[in-house]
């Protein structure tokens, strides 16, 4: 959708400088030239004019309006609570190398003492692991199962899973809503438990106080043989698939209960990001020799990798909406001033007859308001196509926005007031007696 967004731009952004280029090519310098005494041919050249600046003010409005979109978009999504801190965060990816033969109890145990040497370095103030890393990783949507439902209900009713340590939530600072959280005691070989989060309880269980107890399976996420979990908690809910998305139901396994070789250390930075993703390195290390940190990153990085489509697509259409902007105000510029040249003697004739300086000015303005508020009109229907063309990449903001909307109008207005004001203030001070005696 970021490349439907550049084309459209660079369309717009195009036809705004290139069609004005190529008509002035096409025009025989003598002709001009001769009919710049106001004649027929003269009259018809400045409605030609008139007509290409209509379509570079159209081309402007609507580049304007998409750039106000994206913008007002990005403005909405710094303001969403993902629902956990992110301040001082920092990930590293880590694929356990295995003891020979594989076995899920030493991953097991590799994770909860991983997790306890990291808590204690000075360079870490919180540490957790998580199976999916939150806005960054693929989310894996799969099945499950509640007491008294059938196959086919478990088929069709697919949530979010994650598997994560007890100093998981912690670190990510998710708050507990009910009930309690994972704990050194939830290991392999204990009662099978599961935390679940505020919007899979008011989904499925009936709210998070109701939800406390009940068990749950997974359908497809655990194998025909999947143990049924008692729900001992409920946490409140994170925008886990991007900043864009609500918070989907989510359940949680324990880290230690059932591990996974493929996790990723989630903690909260005591000093600089560095240091804590250097200490993360060492101490996986120290475990297990051979041990490779894989992709580390910061939550901020997380957060502009995220926002990056949009911000281009922002960017982009902002930079050719400065352009076709520019390429109007000149035009209006040119073709107002045009316009009072071959005027010159009606306007001398409207003074003779009494007509006030402020008057010729307002003249020449509300004609230059007329081309303005054709190319506005047309460019409101260019612009419901960039906002169907945009709509993938906007948050909160609707394709017509009327702020944008009033906006892009309004800067535009007034940036075609001042392209016009210096042709329309000399149209006041036009001397009657010269040029209706026949001078310049």
């Amino acid at each position: 959708m970021v490349a439907w967004t550049v084309a459209a731009s660079l369309v717009v952004g195009l036809a705004a400088g290139c069609l004005p280029a190529l008509w002035v090519s096409r025009q025989r310098l003598f002709a001009a030239l001769r009919g710049t005494r106001g004649g027929a041919l003269g009259q018809g050249g400045l409605r030609a004019r008139g007509a290409l600046i209509a379509a570079e003010i159209a081309a402007s409005v609507v580049l304007l309006g998409g750039a106000a979109l994206l913008l007002r978009s990005l403005a909405a999504l710094d303001r969403v609570d993902p629902g956990f801190r992110t301040e001082r965060m920092v990930f590293g990816v880590v694929f356990v190398v295995p003891r020979h033969p594989p076995d899920r109890r030493d991953v097991a145990e590799f994770v909860a003492e991983l997790e306890e040497r990291l808590g204690a370095r000075p360079e870490i103030a919180a540490v957790g692991t998580i199976s999916d890393q939150p806005l960054a990783q693929a989310t894996s949507y799969l099945g499950f199962g509640l007491p008294g439902q059938t196959l086919a209900d478990e088929q069709r009713q697919t949530v979010t899973w994650r598997t994560a340590s007890p100093g998981y939530f912690a670190a990510f600072r998710i708050p507990l809503v009910a009930g309690r959280l994972f704990e050194r005691g939830d290991r392999m070989g204990s009662p099978p438990v599961a935390l679940v989060n505020e919007e899979f309880a008011r989904r499925y269980l009936g709210g998070a106080a109701a939800s406390l107890g009940r068990r749950l399976h997974g359908h497809d996420a655990e194998g025909p043989d999947a143990p049924w979990r008692q729900i001992v908690g409920v946490v409140g809910n994170f925008r886990g698939r991007a900043l864009d998305h609500a918070p989907e139901p989510e359940i949680y396994l324990s880290m230690i209960q059932a591990p996974t070789v493929e996790m990723t250390v989630v903690a909260r930075a005591a000093g600089p990001a560095g240091a804590a993703l250097a200490a993360i390195q060492e101490t996986a290390r120290s475990l297990r020799p051979g041990q490779v940190l894989g992709e580390r990153q910061t939550m901020q990085e997380v957060l502009d990798r995220g926002l990056a489509p949009r911000r281009f697509a922002a960017g982009l259409t902002a930079t050719f909406a400065g352009v076709a902007l520019l390429l109007a105000a000149v035009g209006i510029y040119g073709v107002v001033a045009f316009a009072v040249a071959q005027r010159r003697q009606e306007l001398a004739v409207r003074q003779a007859l009494g007509a006030a300086p402020r008057s010729l000015a307002a003249l020449v303005l509300g004609w230059c308001g007329k081309l303005v508020a054709a190319g506005a009109a047309v460019g409101l229907g260019g612009w419901l196509a960039m906002g169907k063309v945009v709509a993938s990449l906007l948050y909160e903001v609707r394709p017509l926005d009327g702020v944008s909307v009033g906006v892009a109008v309004g800067f535009l207005a007034v940036v075609a007031l001042a392209a016009a004001g210096r042709p329309a203030w000399l149209a006041g001070r036009i001397d009657a007696a010269r040029v209706l005696s026949g001078g310049l």
